[in-house]
């Protein structure tokens, strides 16, 4: 059930904006690891799509981090 509301989420702008895509990947990712029946549920070439997802995910979320930083950065040498 968790599951479907996750992947109905994901296709909703709106509700999508307001959890966040970074807690949903990482709710999804909890959930596969820590039952096996919903692991089952996913291909292999799901797997695969939900995985670089994820990586494409939190590297925009670390760089979204990052950028303040590096534009104080700037700021500061000039």
């Amino acid at each position: 059930m968790l599951m479907l509301w996750i992947f109905q989420t994901l296709r909703d702008d709106r509700q999508l904006f307001l959890c966040g895509l970074l807690d949903l990947m990482e709710e999804l990712g909890l959930l596969i690891q820590s039952d096996p029946k919903q692991k089952e549920r996913i291909s292999a070439s799901g797997a695969h799509v939900l995985s670089d997802l994820g990586v494409i995910v939190r590297v925009r979320h670390e760089l979204d981090i990052y950028q303040p930083w590096a534009a104080g950065m700037d700021y500061i040498l000039v």
